[in-house]
């Protein structure tokens, strides 16, 4: 469930951002100013028990279609602290210096020493694809710790792949 917790359509903002100047034939800075400002509270519930609320705001500076980035974005912070779509994650849920919430030690929700899931194997086959790789030759004693560290180095290594070309 999502619910719009503030609209101003008329509230000013700026930021910062890079277009190309074929002038100069390079990016340069510029501030762009629009009108609207959208707070979105997004609600998810797991069926077991488990809840999670985000909240996400966006303006129309940093994105033409803010209401809808705005309420995705919460439905994407609600699904994460339900903790749907972190296992894909690197470091772009690590705050650095910039802690928003109270320092907690992250430990993992699941058994390491398990065995591997079919979904797991099914995502390290997919990435191994997508890397020209082959598949895994057995996957006999993997645990689910091994392959969530797998599939962590696999997704960066796609992620670097792309980047590169």
């Amino acid at each position: 469930m999502t619910e719009m917790l503030d609209l101003n359509r008329s509230e000013e903002c700026e930021t910062e951002v890079s277009i190309w100047n074929d002038a100069t034939r390079k990016y340069e800075k510029v501030i762009k100013r629009a009108r609207g400002v959208a707070v979105f509270k997004a609600t998810v519930t797991d069926g077991k028990g488990g809840s999670a609320t985000g909240t996400k705001t966006e303006n129309a500076a940093c994105f033409a279609d803010y209401l809808e980035k705005a309420e995705t974005g919460s439905i994407g912070r609600a699904l994460a602290g339900l903790g749907f779509g972190t296992q894909f994650t690197g470091d772009e849920l690590d705050e650095g210096e910039r802690i928003a919430d109270a320092p907690v030690e992250r430990k993992p929700t699941y058994d390491p020493d398990k065995p591997a899931s079919e979904q797991q194997l099914d995502t390290v086959d997919r990435l191994l694809a997508q890397l020209g790789l082959q598949s895994l030759a057995s996957t006999e004693g993997l645990t689910f710790g091994y392959m969530a560290t797998m599939i962590q180095d696999l997704n960066k290594r796609l992620q670097a792949a792309k980047r590169a070309s």
